[in-house]
């Protein structure tokens, strides 16, 4: 758009955004991941069984002040810190009322954000864990999408295309879901919403011979309090 925030004097609420937001969100917890973050750094610590066992070894490069002890602090701690602000009140500054509670992964703080960045007519489109139209603590958000007409569809994908053909992420276990999630914003609607579930093919005839339509009826009919696939 030629001019992506446009704000009223007289009001606080952005008249605009983009026209479409399409993307791939990291898909990592804001949590501090000691056995991913020693992986590639102290194998010896990411291969140690027991977090006892981590925090031990860890106490060895303070106590020899390692420099990757100091690396290791300053990571746990901005994480730690990135999801206070994730999970801060709304009454407080928070960003994110839907989906910024509990272990937070960054990739639904982006859904969010996506949601709110685009104009009222416009379109959002993310490739994001399946947990989206899932998980409990996504509920809150997914319904105002699954029951209201706003969702335009749901591709479920596992992590493996049969027949021997390579995983579409190769470094991701082949047992691991995710979906596209198309969806429009608060003024734009679909009569249903194209619906795919453990999908292993991109091929549009694939797809077709695979999905179904489901209206906001039907969502709410099948999860009534929640509203999830």
């Amino acid at each position: 758009t030629d001019q992506v925030w446009e704000f009223w004097v007289t009001s606080k609420t952005p008249d605009g955004g983009f026209d479409a937001i399409i993307g791939n969100p990291p898909w990592d917890r804001l949590k501090m991941q000691e056995v991913e973050w020693f992986a590639a750094r102290a194998p010896a610590i990411a291969h140690a069984t027991r977090a006892s066992d981590r925090k031990k070894l860890v106490a060895g490069l303070q106590a020899a002040n390692d420099p990757l002890a100091a690396d290791y602090h300053r990571a746990s701690t901005t994480a730690l810190q990135a999801a206070r602000m994730a999970n801060l009140d709304v009454a407080k500054g928070g960003q994110f009322p839907l989906l910024g509670g509990g272990d937070t992964n960054l990739y639904s703080l982006f859904v969010e954000r996506a949601h709110k960045l685009v104009k009222s007519t416009g379109l959002v489109g993310l490739l994001v864990p399946s947990g989206i139209a899932a998980d409990l603590g996504a509920a809150p958000f997914f319904k105002t999408l699954s029951g209201t007409g706003r969702l335009a569809a749901l591709l479920d994908f596992e992590n493996r295309r049969g027949a021997g053909r390579a995983h579409f992420f190769p470094d991701v276990d082949s047992r691991f879901k995710f979906a596209a999630l198309i969806a429009g914003a608060a003024e734009r609607k679909f009569e249903a919403a194209e619906c795919g579930f453990f999908l292993t093919d991109t091929e549009d005839a694939a797809i077709a011979e695979n999905s179904f339509p489901m209206k906001a009826a039907d969502f709410l009919a099948v999860n009534p309090n929640t509203g999830t696939a």
